[in-house]
């Protein structure tokens, strides 16, 4: 996720990424998947793993009542939209596999994510396109609270997936299998892979992992 060339992408489409996420059906599949997911948590404190404009904030709002919410991305236009929408939640600069810190925004003081943080990481469309395995798994257990839940959603890897990862991103899905071990490995337990319920559509395009500390 700290490829320069990666942030200026997102830094020039911007102000085009609601529109864009919403007409490809990004949205819709999201909220799908939100709608399954279990909550057993009351007034969660809550990061939102690469959030962008904020589409995922809402889907969070929605499901996770009084949820207070930190929100993390590495582009500073996407933040900017995002303070505009959220101004009451704390928004962080940086990149979640963990090089460069993290800094408050946009007033830019170095601000670590203290260990234990969070009741629940939410990452969608981040972590598994962008996500150096090793290192933002353990990232995200080390903030997460004992029994804390991390939600994991991406694309799903395929052939399709593949050739668009490379043209656009330089980059392929990681295999499943690797991904759930890599989890495993930083220590997580209960780890469920498209087991919330969910159905067609969704967990045909969308890869879907809940894991608890």
């Amino acid at each position: 996720m700290a490829d320069s060339k990666l942030t200026t992408f997102y830094d020039r489409i911007s102000d085009k990424y609601d529109l864009v996420m919403n007409l490809t059906g990004y949205t819709i599949l999201s909220r799908l998947v939100f709608k399954k997911l279990p909550n057993r948590y009351t007034s969660p404190r809550i990061l939102d793993l690469g959030c962008g404009t904020g589409i995922t904030t809402r889907l969070i709002e929605e499901k996770f009542l009084n949820a207070r919410i930190t929100a993390l991305d590495n582009s500073e236009n996407m933040l900017n939209i995002y303070r505009k929408k959220f101004p009451e939640n704390e928004v962080m600069l940086g990149d979640f596999n963990g090089e460069n810190g993290f800094y408050a925004y946009p007033g830019m003081k170095r601000a670590p994510l203290p260990p234990g943080a969070f009741d629940i990481v939410v990452s969608v469309g981040a972590v598994l396109e962008y996500g150096i395995p090793d290192k933002v798994f353990s990232f995200i257990y080390d903030v997460l609270k004992t029994s804390g839940m991390a939600v994991i959603i991406g694309a799903k890897k395929s052939f399709f997936t593949d050739i668009v990862g490379t043209i656009c991103w330089r980059y392929k899905l990681p295999d499943t299998r690797e991904i759930l071990s890599t989890i495993g490995q930083s220590g997580f337990r209960h780890i469920s892979c498209n087991g919330s319920g969910n159905r067609f559509p969704a967990n045909f395009f969308k890869e879907i992992i809940i894991a608890y500390k």
